[in-house]
């Protein structure tokens, strides 16, 4: 009975640890390439209508993409939050601050999830545009794949070097999200 349960655990864990070890090795050693856009995903926005730390860290990360001549426009994706916040209206404004002229960022208020980002880049952009996936570490894999779902050819990730006790809770959902999206394709 023990070697049966031993065989369980090993057929049920080592997938997921194979998903964890690829999305940390992605998400780590992402590399963006010279792009028409970055894509900045979404999070959470303070209630004083300022990103929060996660999310300020992906538009300093898309700031330093924008003026290093990485990308030339940026989208910012993202919904609306609890007390009527835009995420993508406080993204851009953080952006403009910070020397992004407004002329160059569109807005997304239709990303509340990474497949929603996807299926509004698909209606906003032609198939074979360049984009920069700008978010976490351990969410770049799964924001290519959708992106390349959506049929995006061009497609690369960067992420900030920003880390913290709440990214090994995320590691573990994606580890289990990552697989289900490659299984189950989500038609844009």
């Amino acid at each position: 009975m023990r070697k049966y349960s031993a065989i369980v655990v090993a057929v049920i864990l080592a997938p997921l640890l194979f998903s964890a070890a690829f999305i940390t090795v992605t998400g780590l050693t992402a590399t963006p390439v010279r792009s028409e856009f970055a894509v900045v995903l979404g999070n959470k926005v303070n209630p004083d209508g300022r990103p929060a730390l996660r999310l300020r860290a992906r538009l300093d990360e898309a700031l330093q993409l924008y003026r290093s001549g990485e990308v030339k426009r940026v989208i910012v994706s993202g919904g609306i939050e609890e007390g009527g916040i835009s995420e993508p209206e406080a993204m851009a404004g953080y952006l403009v601050e910070h020397g992004v002229p407004a002329g160059v960022i569109s807005e997304d208020p239709k990303g509340r999830t990474t497949h929603q980002t996807a299926v509004a880049l698909a209606g906003m952009l032609p198939r074979d545009t360049s984009v920069i996936a700008v978010t976490q570490w351990f969410h770049v894999a799964r924001s290519e794949l959708a992106m390349r779902q959506c049929g995006f050819t061009s497609v690369t990730g960067s992420a900030p070097r920003y880390f913290d006790a709440r990214d090994i809770y995320s590691l573990a959902r994606e580890s289990v999200g990552l697989p289900f999206y490659y299984a189950f394709r989500r038609a844009c």
